[in-house]
């Protein structure tokens, strides 16, 4: 019985669950701090190893890995009940329950729920996830999103018809916390949002659309989905986005909107819309460019109304706009109207809270620019709203078998001064520097083995650097330079090639030809003359220099006794010969 009750006890040691201890700490060291990782939403693939260590493990303890945001307040649970027993971990973790996230990666105790001050002892890297989905309806592909940047800032992009850019986020790399500024642009959406019962976009006259626009007319006879790809760069924090649009309108025509009743069918409008958008690096600029192109050899009418829309980061705040030619940012609302573009690439300023508050990641401040001017912005949103919408309206004629271009620009920044180091830029892509020689003059002849070249470069924005036949030259106030160039025997061309701080170039060259004189042979000169003397240096290509006299016994007064340098002596061309004439006896 004793061995029994014994082994009864022993039995109890061996088999009775002990209590699992809650870890106390951990931290996380694969992936990096600031990791962009990806997850590919039409194949539900992407993963990222993640790797560390914890304390105060025992047998059978177990973690939960999140994901905190906005100082570690709010989290979402990536994989739940990771064995961590061992003191460390190393998993494959989906990204599904993160995609789109800016999030701080963290192991805590499985079931727990540790926020705010109680997450500090689970350490962890800050990352964001780029995603990409495909959108259809009834098997038809009509729009995409995709989002794409670093921890700091990011886009997301759309379809034309969805919005180009529908939205814009900085992002707070110490609490996650993110805030938008662009919130739907470059957008031709069924609707104008005029309420004058009209699409966005109009082709000769009558309402068209873009395959994103009216997605709930995808199973109607004549709808033509469009056609994408996305092309990421390794760390996909990089996107250039490629896009097809046919316009369709209904067939017959019919009353606005769109619906399965009164547009039954649809028919090809005769233009087609190349969207190209990229993302650049840093995720602080998005460039779209929508080439409306006639593919059906005739002209095509376009009236286009473009939406804009900007977003304060809190509710009861409105942004606030600068248009070209105003120096303050201000709210705007419905009616207001700006119709003085000018006719060059101009820029409108945009703030999340235009109450007063200096530009700050929670308050960013960015750029739309545009290559051509539209008639007028008009506001459509009521004055006082968190996000102001307003319409670029657009008027031009597709030639037969042509384009109509319209380019775009968004720059985010938290500064004035980081913004300025983007619009400029934006602006300037638009247009090349000018550079003019003025001196020497095209097609001349110079004897002269070095030539001094002069003119002006000037730029919208700035020129940033100027060559001059390969050499970089220092462009004064108002575009003025000069330098000098050595030339080769024969033609020459010179060239120069001004840069414009957006990276374009532009040039003008003159030609030259080098011809240089003949040598200077100096002539015997002995007994000659003076006079007799510079004619015949003249005719040897050379000058006459300092004239001297002495005493001579052989050598008859004004006659010339010696020559410096002396005869059948070969000099550059112009060489100044000495004399030494004599004085007589």
């Amino acid at each position: 019985m004793k061995r029994l009750l014994a082994f009864a006890v022993v039995a109890g040691l061996v088999f009775a669950a002990p209590a699992r201890a809650a870890i106390t700490s951990s931290s996380i060291s694969t992936p990096g701090n600031g990791a962009e990782l990806f997850y590919d939403g039409d194949n539900d693939a992407g993963s990222v190893t993640v790797r560390g260590t914890v304390a105060g493990a025992s047998l059978g303890a177990r973690g939960d890995l999140v994901c905190y945001t906005v100082s570690d307040t709010q989290l979402t649970r990536v994989v739940t009940g990771v064995d961590v027993s061992s003191g460390s971990f190393a998993i494959n973790a989906p990204l599904s329950p993160i995609a789109g996230f800016a999030c701080r990666l963290a192991m805590i105790p499985s079931g727990s729920t540790r926020t705010g001050a109680a997450a500090a002892a689970f350490a962890g890297p800050a990352v964001s996830v780029s995603d990409q989905f495909s959108h259809t309806a009834s098997g038809s592909l009509y729009g995409y999103y995709i989002l794409s940047g670093t921890l700091p800032w990011s886009f997301a992009l759309q379809s034309l018809g969805e919005c180009s850019v529908t939205g814009s986020y900085a992002t707070d790399t110490s609490t996650l916390g993110s805030f938008a500024l662009f919130a739907g642009n470059g957008c031709l959406p069924e609707s104008s949002g005029t309420g004058a019962g009209r699409s966005a976009l109009q082709i000769d006259g009558q309402n068209a659309y873009v395959p994103g626009a009216i997605p709930s007319l995808a199973t109607q006879a004549g709808f033509e989905p469009l056609s994408y790809s996305a092309i990421f760069n390794p760390a996909h924090d990089v996107v250039g986005i490629g896009e097809t649009d046919p316009a369709m309108g209904c067939d017959p025509p019919a009353t606005f909107p769109p619906t399965s009743d009164s547009c039954p069918a649809l028919h090809d409008a005769g233009i087609q819309v190349q969207q190209t958008t990229r993302l650049l690096p840093g995720g602080q600029v998005a460039r779209v460019t929508d080439r409306f192109t006639s593919v059906d050899g005739h002209s095509h009418a376009l009236d286009i109304l473009f939406g804009q829309s900007v977003q304060a980061a809190a509710s009861g705040k409105s942004p606030g706009f600068a248009f070209p030619g105003q120096t303050s940012l201000a709210a705007h609302g419905n009616p207001d109207t700006f119709a003085s573009f000018p006719s060059s690439p101009s820029s409108i300023i945009v703030i999340g809270d235009a109450s007063g508050f200096q530009p700050a990641t929670s308050n960013p401040i960015g750029a739309i620019t545009v290559n051509r001017p539209p008639g007028s912005a008009t506001f459509t949103s009521a004055r006082g709203a968190q996000m102001a919408t307003f319409l670029m309206h657009y008027a031009n004629t597709v030639p037969p078998g042509g384009s109509v271009v319209y380019d775009w620009s968004y720059s985010q920044a938290s500064t004035l001064g980081a913004l300025a180091n983007l619009e400029p830029v934006e602006r300037d892509r638009f247009g090349l520097p000018s550079v003019v020689i003025s001196k020497p003059r095209d097609s001349s002849t110079v004897n002269a083995s070095r030539v001094r070249v002069a003119g002006r470069a000037r730029d919208a924005v700035g020129v940033a650097s100027l060559s001059v036949s390969g050499r970089g030259v220092t462009v004064r106030a108002g575009g003025a330079f000069a330098a000098t160039v050595s030339l080769r025997r024969g033609k020459n061309t010179i060239r120069a090639v001004a840069t414009n701080v957006a990276g374009n170039s532009s040039g003008t060259a003159v030609s030259l030809t080098y011809k240089p004189l003949p040598p200077c042979k100096v002539p015997r000169l002995r007994g000659k003359t003076l006079s007799a003397a510079k004619r015949a240096l003249r005719h040897a290509g050379c000058g006459l220099g300092r004239v001297k006299s002495a005493r001579s016994r052989s050598v008859a007064k004004g006659r010339v006794i010696s020559s410096r340098p002396g005869a059948r002596a070969r000099r550059a061309h112009g060489t100044k010969v000495a004399l030494l004439l004599s004085r007589g006896r």
